[in-house]
């Protein structure tokens, strides 16, 4: 064949990029028009195009500031893959799993000291027991704040107050309380 003759140049598909709103999935190539093997090189967007699918080799492809980590075992943009890229509190610790900036994974992330690990969220408590005082013994668990106590039983972890008395916790209500003592100061 002469020069001119020749085939023309494989062209190498353009990258669509689109954007899964709830996996942040990385471009898709035109599979039809992917050339197979064709070499890892980048498009305008700075995806690299690998066996008919585009995908980010390093965080500098990734152009979303939102998606601004890639996972480069998938090549896929990404909120994060470690703490490093959670910088806005209170959403400080990488959930690695879901790829996504959350305030906790464990109770040791959390100033409070609870984590909600369903929600990755922080909150002042789970259950009475993260509530230590007297006065806000009770945990309500649908607002995950300590409150004061309305019975008996949100005081029960208290060993030194076990009896609730117009919301707070105080060592007893009556006689039967104390054993059917009465305690010096009490009345």
């Amino acid at each position: 064949m002469r020069s001119e003759e020749r085939a023309p140049p494989v062209e190498y598909a353009s990258a669509r990029r689109s954007q899964s709103a709830s996996a942040g999935m990385s471009a898709q190539v035109d599979a039809s028009s992917a050339t197979p093997n064709a070499p890892q090189s980048p498009d305008a967007s700075g995806y690299v195009e690998r066996n008919g699918v585009c995908g980010c080799r390093l965080d500098q492809d990734c152009n979303d500031p939102a998606l601004a980590s890639c996972d480069s075992r998938s090549g896929t943009c990404v909120a994060c893959v470690n703490d490093r890229r959670c910088r806005s509190a209170p959403k400080l610790t990488c959930d690695v799993g879901a790829f996504a900036c959350v305030e906790c994974l464990q109770d040791g992330d959390c100033e409070s000291g609870h984590c909600n690990e369903q929600d990755h969220v922080c909150v002042a408590c789970e259950a009475d027991m993260d509530c230590p005082t007297t006065n806000r013994s009770h945990c309500n668990t649908a607002m995950k704040t300590c409150a004061p106590c309305s019975q008996d039983a949100h005081c029960s972890h208290l060993s030194a107050t076990p009896a609730c008395d117009s919301g707070k916790c105080v060592g007893c209500t009556d006689d039967g309380d104390c054993g059917g003592k009465r305690l010096r100061g009490s009345w």
